[in-house]
């Protein structure tokens, strides 16, 4: 789930048969776009918000499953909002004596900010544009950093 929450992807090597897979979401649902999976530990807010309806399960003690009110609650907005939580404080949030673990009951104490619906559908928006930007200019730096090595290598290589 981190690694979804990261903008990664996953490539599973192990899967269910459709029949077990029917079974399994019968009994206990299954996720959906908008809903958000976090693993009990993520200090580094990793986040993932169902983005797709491929079928997959995750069967995990330590994932844990928000399914947001829709009427209410855009499923992006609270991924941002949370993982913004749970960066700057998440050893406040969390516990634990050995490592900080989110629990259920404890997510489910957490006061998050709740505009309206709009309004965080224009955040969302927002912070879509900010990750593009981030994204190209990210790469715009790799670039650089290349030049520059080459250049480097020209200049003080062997």
């Amino acid at each position: 789930v981190a690694g979804l929450g990261e903008g990664g992807s996953i490539q599973p090597s192990l899967f269910q048969s459709k029949e077990h897979y029917e079974r399994l979401i019968g009994s206990t649902g299954k996720p959906e776009i908008g809903d958000l999976l976090l693993p009990s530990i993520c200090p580094g807010g990793q986040i993932w918000c169902v983005n797709t309806n491929a079928p997959f399960y995750f069967k995990d003690g330590r994932v844990l499953w928000i399914r947001p009110d829709r009427d209410a609650v855009d499923g992006v907005y609270l991924r941002h909002a949370l993982s913004t939580m749970f960066q700057m404080s998440f050893s406040n949030i969390a516990s634990g004596t050995t490592f900080a673990e989110l629990k259920i009951f404890l997510l489910k104490e957490l006061n998050v900010p709740l505009p309206e619906l709009k309004d965080q559908k224009e955040f969302v928006s927002f912070a879509s544009q900010v990750d593009k930007s981030r994204f190209i200019a990210q790469q715009q730096i790799e670039k650089l950093q290349m030049l520059y090595d080459s250049l480097a290598q020209d200049y003080f290589g062997d």
